[in-house]
């Protein structure tokens, strides 16, 4: 799981987000009320994401037990495991553990595709918000001289908004792909088990009940 968080570009419990607003660090008047709520909204539900991850946990562990339980029922027999039945135990711990990495991955996953969705909607916010600052100050000049003003200062829509919008739709995008290979991966293993158990009518008929 490590090795995507930081291509995630997650945020971690004590990571610092740095607030360039230009205001001296005391206490009176440090925040606005939009700071705040950009603090709020980039500290995660640690104990949300807490039981999240430990119901995840408890129920893969059920399905491996589950699937322990049926190895010991089909030994009973005495003669060992059939290759039929072999491959299909293998298969379905595979799929157990899969699903639940997936379901652990999703749970960071939605969080951050939020934090990338919410990052587009406020650049387009500070977008306008630049253009109408623009306004204000330069009453004397056209839109389009203002505009031009700040582009001359840095502030152009394509470094406000349309050059962070399309980096954070890259980001959902690769959030995107890792949840497609799972689910491929996952559509593929089930598939397999599905083969087997229609070749194999007796453990079909013990697995299917």
């Amino acid at each position: 799981m490590s090795k995507w968080a930081g291509k995630l570009g997650s945020r971690y419990p004590g990571e610092i987000c740095i607030i360039k607003n230009g205001k001296p660090h005391d206490m009176t008047g440090f925040l606005t009320a939009e700071e705040q709520d950009f603090i709020r909204m980039n500290t995660p539900d640690l104990n949300k994401r807490y039981v999240e991850l430990q119901q995840i946990n408890k129920e893969t562990k059920k399905q491996l037990n589950d699937l322990d339980v049926l190895r010991k029922k089909l030994l009973k027999g005495g003669g060992g495991l059939s290759p039929s039945q072999k491959i299909y135990l293998d298969a379905a711990e595979a799929l157990a553990l899969t699903k639940g990495m997936k379901r652990t991955l999703q749970v960071d996953i939605s969080a951050i595709k939020k934090m990338y969705k919410q990052a587009i909607e406020d650049t387009g916010k500070l977008w306008q918000n630049t253009v109408k600052a623009g306004d204000s100050i330069g009453t004397l000049l056209s839109h389009s001289e203002v505009l031009g003003a700040l582009m001359s200062g840095g502030a152009d829509e394509g470094r406000v908004k349309i050059i962070p919008t399309a980096e954070y739709t890259a980001k959902i995008s690769e959030l995107t792909a890792i949840e497609q290979e799972y689910n491929e991966l996952i559509g593929k293993i089930q598939s397999s088990i599905n083969k087997q158990l229609d070749t194999d009518r007796e453990l079909a008929q013990l697995i299917r009940g």
